[in-house]
């Protein structure tokens, strides 16, 4: 091959591997955003009202502040439809707003609460507290075709604090 072809070769190649590296650069992510990946790559999925640093340290130790209420998270944990917020409300009351990736805790009255969550459908459950108990709920927005379906369950208490590990907390208003 001709040395000057070689070098005309080499420097496309140079230029494509800047092209595609500055393509791929991981935007930053800023407080209050909840983070995806986006084909491997941090990105900004949605702004949501997030709490400290120090309050989602808090609440995954898992420790109730009150035997006297019921202690609720509420997790959103996969990633379908990261650029969509849920509205939650706690008996009929709007109280926390979620991303993928995120879950919002509460120190709840004993008895019967209602559950609801709007995307872009409504979950509703209602929940039969106990005080002194937690309990782990789970958000869940399944897409088929054109058709997204909200799902909202009670989960086991090793596999709620396991989603709830992984996510980030948002801020119960």
């Amino acid at each position: 091959m001709p040395r000057k072809s070689y070098e005309s070769l080499r420097a496309r190649i140079a230029l494509v591997a800047v092209f595609w590296l500055s393509a791929c650069a991981a935007l930053p992510v800023h407080e209050g955003y909840v983070p995806c990946r986006v084909f491997g790559h941090l990105r900004e999925c949605i702004g949501v009202p997030m709490a400290s640093k120090e309050a989602d340290a808090a609440a995954k130790r898992f420790a109730s502040s009150d035997e006297e209420r019921a202690h609720v998270y509420l997790v959103r944990p996969y990633m379908q439809e990261p650029k969509k917020k849920s509205d939650v409300f706690l008996n009929g009351k709007r109280v926390a707003v979620l991303g993928p990736a995120t879950y919002a805790m509460v120190d709840i009255p004993p008895g019967r609460n209602v559950f609801r969550v709007h995307t872009e459908g409504d979950a509703q459950l209602v929940l039969e507290t106990e005080p002194g108990r937690t309990y782990y709920l789970q958000y869940q927005l399944d897409r088929l075709f054109n058709t997204v379906t909200p799902h909202l369950k009670v989960l086991r208490e090793d596999d709620g604090k396991d989603k709830v590990l992984r996510g980030r907390r948002v801020i119960f208003e």
